[in-house]
C-alpha cells in the first residue's frame, strides 16, 4: 500500500522522479566545470555525481533499468569512497567557495 497509503502509492509516477533527477543533473553539470577550477580531486567526484545522476534519470523514465540502476549505485559508491578520502565534503564544498568567490570559508 506504500509508505503514505494506498492513495498517493496509486498516483506516483516515477517519471516525475525522473525530470527532478534531469534537472539535478543540469544543475550539476554547471557545478562539475565550476570544480574545474578547485581541486582534481572535487572535480573527479564531481564527474561520478554527474555519472550516478545520470544512472537515477535513466532508471526513473524506465531506459535500461538494469544498467542504470547498477551505474548508479557504482557511482554512489566511488563518490562515497572520493569524499571520505578527504574527510568530508565540507572541505570540498568550501574550496570550491574559495576559488569561485575568492574568500575563505574554512578557519585554517
Amino acid at each position: 500500500s506504500g509508505v503514505f497509503g494506498a492513495t498517493l502509492a496509486e498516483q506516483f509516477d516515477p517519471k516525475q522522479l525522473g525530470f527532478f533527477f534531469l534537472g539535478y543533473l543540469i544543475f550539476a553539470l554547471f557545478a562539475t566545470v565550476a570544480s574545474m577550477e578547485a581541486t582534481k580531486q572535487l572535480f573527479i567526484a564531481f564527474i561520478f555525481i554527474d555519472t550516478l545522476l545520470l544512472g537515477l534519470t535513466l532508471n526513473a523514465f524506465g531506459i535500461m533499468p538494469e544498467f542504470s540502476h547498477d551505474l548508479a549505485a557504482w557511482s554512489e559508491l566511488i563518490v562515497s569512497i572520493i569524499c571520505c578520502a578527504r574527510r568530508n565534503i565540507h572541505r570540498q564544498s568550501a574550496c570550491l567557495f574559495c576559488q569561485q568567490f575568492c574568500t575563505s570559508q574554512l578557519n585554517q
